[in-house]
């Protein structure tokens, strides 16, 4: 996992986007070299913000998947009062409690946030399974309309065993810009026969770096032989 941290800009911006860029991996393959890391701006204030759910794909040993809710879709917005608003996840073509656990609760923004994460626990069995889909549904806004109110996740099957030569991948992300940092997770396909190691480097797009919207990051990321998704010893 690579940690970035973020920084408050008091004008108003709309969305900003910077990269992870990965290289020179050892003992794995990149599929995926690059996140995209799209900052919601909290300095548009509305008296009654729209409430969106974003869709996210994720690969059956990634353990969770994460829903995105926002105030004001991508260009953000926040609001002097509290907004809460319900949800509920809801079967498709995957079932809560072999595929997933079901979960429910409430969401609250506090004055000036714009970004909360619905995180559902996703289960890794061993069935040859297609790509299955579950829901998560919001209702009962309190300061605010729904405007997107259903998120779909679709969960990829991969029941690999110890590859010498695992894939590695990064995932895009939303996050706001009052978070303060981002936490960018680095996933293996499957488990690896070996130590893994690859460089990772941020790249500013319209979001700046250098004290600007984000602070530059480097390094090398160590991923033990017998961790499939975030590096570190399980």
């Amino acid at each position: 996992m690579v940690r970035v941290e973020l920084t408050q800009y008091s004008a108003a911006e709309g969305l900003e986007h910077f990269r992870l860029n990965m290289s020179g991996a050892v003992n794995a393959t990149i599929a995926k070299a690059t996140a995209m890391v799209s900052i919601v701006d909290n300095d548009t204030l509305a008296d009654t913000p729209g409430v969106f759910v974003r869709d996210v794909v994720v690969d059956e040993k990634a353990g969770t998947a994460s829903f995105v809710v926002m105030l004001g879709g991508p260009k953000g917005q926040t609001s002097n009062s509290t907004v809460t608003v319900d949800y509920a996840t809801g079967d498709a073509t995957a079932t809560a409690g072999s595929d997933y656990t079901a979960s429910s609760g409430t969401l609250t923004f506090a004055a000036g946030e714009t970004v909360k994460t619905v995180v559902v626990d996703i289960t890794d069995d061993a069935t040859t399974e297609g790509l299955e889909r579950f829901n998560l549904n919001l209702s009962n806004a309190s300061g605010a309309t729904i405007l997107d109110g259903v998120g779909v996740a679709e969960i990829g099957a991969n029941d690999a065993s110890a590859l010498s030569l695992p894939q590695l991948t990064v995932a895009d992300l939303v996050v706001s810009e009052g978070d303060g940092y981002v936490d960018i997770v680095v996933r293996l396909s499957a488990p690896g026969q070996n130590v893994v190691t690859v460089v990772y480097t941020t790249a500013g797009v319209s979001a700046a770096g250098s004290g600007y919207d984000f602070e530059n990051a480097s390094g090398t990321l160590e991923l033990c032989r017998w961790r499939d998704d975030q590096g570190g010893a399980r």
